[in-house]
């Protein structure tokens, strides 16, 4: 059998295929010194994983079609100039997480807390990208004031810290996202209003915001799935406060079909509408303000027989109220 480089003959679609098997850019640009072949076969791969310290600017595809980034890096400006220079090129899928950092002293019952981090990531406008996984270590995000994410069909947030000038709603209704149909933010900080108007979304969870949102406004004619938990709960209910804050939510989804509320609750001021098509309502009703199984189903707009399955269960100070 001859001894000949076999190996740097395949073409290039087969190479990459090796490559990705990797699993890290890094590794995958290693193999430039085994010979001339290899030596821009990593640099054309369509996938990529690397940690910040690599140069996104060294990779020469004109196009991503999957983008990760992992960092445990404490460098806003790092991380801002990297989203920068993926922003034209993923038109894919990127997932850029920044690891969050733990306190070690326990909160409470729940555990250590992850440290909020000064500094702010600037987002900037994705115009080819498909999904965005953001995860930023309880750094501050700042979205871009201009710009439309034409293509983007998922937008996901954790541990993210929301600055004031941050206008969520703005950013993920349709004028700016035109084909958006989920939208996730969990563990996150400091998002206390949020208003959207969507003609493409069809699934929103909103999970353990802490600082507490004051105000939930969404008119989205498509949406299938609400899941709202813990949102208000951290500013309608405080432990060491006598302070009551009303949750406020105007709710218009008149294609809603299943609504999951584990939250803070008022008939006065949470308000659904258009939701005749719900078949699925899973809640536990919150403080400030006990309600009846009854009043939730009416709020809505419905009787107990017409619900194919109600869940509602009641934090247990409330039910001697029933």
């Amino acid at each position: 059998m001859d001894g000949g480089d076999r190996l740097s003959a395949l073409p290039n679609d087969v190479l990459h295929l090796i490559l990705l098997r990797l699993r890290s850019a890094e590794a995958a640009a290693r193999t430039s010194v085994l010979a001339r072949r290899w030596r821009h076969v990593w640099a054309t791969l369509p996938e990529l994983r690397f940690r910040m310290d690599v140069s996104l600017a060294a990779h020469a595809a004109p196009a991503l079609r999957r983008l990760e980034v992992s960092t445990d890096a404490d460098d806003p400006a790092a991380s801002t100039a990297a989203l920068r220079l993926a922003a034209p090129r993923v038109a894919g899928e990127l997932s850029f997480c920044i690891w969050p950092r733990w306190d070690d002293a326990p909160e409470e019952d729940d555990g250590p807390a992850p440290v909020r981090r000064p500094g702010v990531v600037k987002l900037p406008c994705f115009e080819k990208a498909t999904e965005l996984w953001l995860i930023l270590g309880l750094l501050g995000v700042s979205l871009p004031k201009s710009g439309v994410f034409a293509q983007l069909t998922a937008l996901a947030f954790r541990d993210v810290r929301f600055t004031g000038r941050c206008d969520l709603g703005a950013v993920v209704s349709s004028k700016r996202c035109p084909v958006l149909q989920k939208l996730q933010v969990h563990d996150s900080q400091d998002l206390y209003n949020l208003t959207i108007f969507s003609e493409s979304l069809l699934h929103i969870e909103l999970s353990d915001l802490h600082g507490g949102m004051g105000r939930l406004m969404i008119v989205a004619t498509l949406l299938r799935v609400l899941d709202v938990r813990h949102c208000f709960y951290w500013r309608t209910y405080r432990s060491h406060s006598l302070v009551r804050d009303q949750p406020y939510a105007a709710v218009f989804t008149p294609a809603l079909e299943d609504l999951i509320w584990v939250d803070a609750y008022d008939p006065t001021t949470v308000q659904f509408g258009g939701v005749e098509r719900l078949r699925k309502l899973v809640t536990q009703l919150q403080y400030p303000a006990p309600a009846t199984r009854r009043e939730v189903v009416l709020c809505i707009g419905y009787d107990d027989d017409d619900l194919a399955l109600v869940d509602v269960t009641y934090p247990k100070r409330d039910m001697d109220n029933m």
